[in-house]
């Protein structure tokens, strides 16, 4: 199972929950292996009956072997990491923290039900991440791609973390695809903002801001397909996390370059971002702006 911590603005896991890491080819240095060792020794504290170790050849990601699961999970700590490299050493802490916290409480989850459904958006390396950990019996979780590199996916929702829903907890909840869907969409809607369907935006930038699930406000194509329609082509929404979207008209040149430096910027200050591109409404599609 896959978490995602929204209300501590981290990632965590524990056995059978993965953490989505950031880009795997990077080389790792001293300075990860000692970031990874301090974590680890912090998880096995939380974590007295599972054996932790270090993945061979990536110290950021951590495997943890418990005694009542008959496999490993895996903690990545790849974007805690880059995270951690623009804050203070003392918030690094407070952040590392909150996710052993999160793990902790994730082994105390109770059964999932079908109110619990959510839809969160996430990028293409996100979701690889999700495919090469949680597919390896063929079986995907729930998902449709809804851009050049975003994709939406069925999720759980909890006090502490949101869930990646693997088949199998979809099953257990008496649902089938379709309708685990249906409610998933349903669900979220009621909890992110609306999209302004029928507004002429002008010059001015929208900034849909929330706890969580804001960035699924990108599944709402009938509202913005209107939307587009209303404003013309040169509609462009930035989806910076789950906490921040931003729309306006911006014309290609040196309004969207502006424009791309707001969202790697707004990128970068995010604890897990989704996406640092300009995105396009087109034919259906969230589309990179170029």
């Amino acid at each position: 199972m896959l978490h995602e911590t929204i209300r501590a603005r981290l990632t965590a896991a524990t056995i059978g929950i993965v953490i989505a890491a950031g880009p795997l080819a990077a080389q790792p240095t001293d300075d990860d292996r000692a970031f990874a060792e301090q974590a680890m020794a912090e998880i096995a504290a939380a974590l007295p009956d599972a054996a932790v170790s270090m993945e061979p050849g990536d110290p950021l990601q951590i495997n943890v072997k418990r005694s009542t699961e008959e496999e490993s999970g895996q903690i990545n700590l790849h974007r805690l990491r880059g995270f951690c490299q623009t804050i203070t050493p003392a918030d690094c802490a407070i952040e590392q923290t909150r996710l052993i916290n999160v793990l902790v409480n994730a082994t105390n989850r109770k059964a999932p039900k079908p109110g619990d459904l959510r839809i969160i958006v996430r990028d293409a390396e996100y979701w690889g991440y999700v495919a090469l950990t949680l597919g390896k019996n063929g079986e995907l979780p729930l998902h449709r791609r809804i851009g050049d590199d975003l994709y939406a996916i069925l999720a759980i929702d909890s006090s502490e973390s949101i869930q990646v829903a693997q088949p199998e907890a979809v099953t257990d909840m008496g649902l089938d695809d379709a309708e685990a869907w249906r409610q998933a969409s349903d669900q979220t809607r009621l909890v992110v903002p609306v999209v302004p369907s029928s507004e002429a935006i002008g010059e001015n930038l929208f900034a849909f801001e929330g706890d969580e699930y804001t960035g699924s406000m990108l599944t709402h194509g009938d509202s913005w397909t209107q939307l587009a329609a209303v404003n013309g082509p040169d509609l462009a929404v930035i989806i910076s996390s789950d906490q921040l979207v931003i729309a306006g008209i911006v014309p290609s040149g040196p309004d969207l370059a502006r424009f791309e430096g707001l969202a790697r910027e707004q990128c970068d200050v995010a604890p897990r971002c989704i996406s640092p591109h300009v995105y396009r409404w087109q034919d259906g599609m969230w589309v990179i702006a170029r």
